[in-house]
């Protein structure tokens, strides 16, 4: 019996990358760029103005100076006009620096009057002034294969000129519920019956990591009927499902997955609770069934709170793995390996941290450690 750290090794070396696509930057957020991003120019792409105020020569502004104003660069201007000796140009914030200028000095820290300028003086060369390429080199890597699009990224994206940007498709998880017990959500329950909230819950945490979520319902307590969902489920990028995987009579699950040529990785796992957790694998090619699709299998344990140990299990194994499936090179899969997209995603998925979760018994949460 695999540990933890086995089990979840395990699950992130089977995973295989997935295609890319094409789709508008705006539309991006939440997407994992599937190719290096670098700057088409500098940024800035001239120098500018920092501050709304004057642009002028520090030479002239070692002390106290009256300066005559020769001129007026507003933003999205040119810088058409020189700074002489003994002149200053007013200029706006984001405005281009113009010929002659090393210094800018803002509004408040001067008096205007008679089309000239009183500065203090003390002004040092550069202030105020952003340079051209300052934030990013024409040519250098901004965002690099793998990286979650937030908005920050977005924005970078926009700034250079990217109306569409390359990401890994949408990973497709088919979410499938066993027992004749079951009855879906909107149902009036009966004695005896349970209302299958793990379907919702576990659909919904697939979809907090950025996968796309496909809801089989649920397989009754027969073969055909497991047949007939786990094969449908087969045709998406993973398949979860929740319960019978255990040695009850009506645990049909594993026998049905080998059936249909899943391969078991493991078949349980050395925590408590969620120990009855399964994966596997199935290589079969066809056009029906794609490639290294993978499967997790999660326990069910029926409590006030059904579905608390199937997503325990869900936020361990099966939500890791979308992001690894999504890793083009071995650097990104490894990048991903310390990725938990379950209870803290938002905390969780900055890049460069590193993230293991630690189990507490009885605990229906799980801890994150940062590293």
């Amino acid at each position: 019996m695999p540990t933890y750290e086995e089990a979840r090794n395990i699950v992130l070396e089977s995973v295989a990358p997935v295609g890319a696509e094409r789709v508008e930057t705006g539309r991006a957020l939440g997407r994992t760029l599937a190719e290096d991003i670098a700057a088409p120019w500098p940024l800035p792409f001239c120098d500018n103005s920092a501050m709304d105020g004057y642009a002028v020569r520090a030479d002239d502004c070692r002390g106290p100076a009256r300066l005559k104003i020769t001129g007026y660069i507003p933003a999205g201007g040119t810088a058409s006009v020189r700074v002489e000796p003994g002149c200053a140009v007013k200029i706006m914030t984001g405005a281009p620096i113009p010929a002659g200028c090393d210094a800018v000095i803002p509004f408040e820290e001067t008096e205007e009057g008679d089309g000239h300028v009183g500065v203090k003086g003390n002004v040092k060369v550069r202030q105020h002034i952003r340079f051209r390429g300052e934030d990013v080199r024409e040519g250098e890597l901004v965002l690099p294969e793998g990286t979650p699009l937030r908005p920050p990224e977005i924005s970078m994206l926009a700034s250079l000129g990217k109306a569409f940007v390359p990401v890994y498709r949408k990973i497709r998880v088919a979410v499938l519920s066993t027992g004749d017990e079951l009855i879906e959500l909107g149902e009036p329950p009966s004695p005896g019956m349970i209302i299958n909230s793990n379907s919702v819950a576990v659909a919904a945490a697939v979809r907090e990591t950025g996968a796309e979520p496909v809801l089989l319902g649920v397989a009754r307590d027969d073969l055909p009927s497991h047949a007939e969902k786990i094969s449908e489920g087969l045709t998406a990028d993973a398949l979860i499902t929740t319960a019978g995987v255990s040695a009850g009579d009506r645990d049909l699950v594993r026998e049905v997955l080998a059936e249909l040529g899943v391969v078991s990785r493991f078949f349980r796992v050395d925590i408590k609770p969620g120990g009855p957790t399964a994966f596997g694998v199935n290589l079969y090619v066809s056009r029906f069934f794609p490639a290294r699709l993978v499967v997790f299998v999660l326990p069910l344990v029926v409590t006030n709170d059904s579905s608390a140990w199937s997503l325990q299990g869900l936020s361990l194994f099966a939500l890791s793995s979308p992001n690894a499936a999504g890793a083009a090179s071995r650097k990104t899969a490894e990048a991903s390996r310390h990725r938990v997209l379950f209870i803290s995603r938002s905390l969780l998925s900055f890049r460069g941290l590193r993230v293991r979760c630690h189990p507490e018994p009885m605990d229906f949460g799980w801890n994150p450690i940062l590293l």
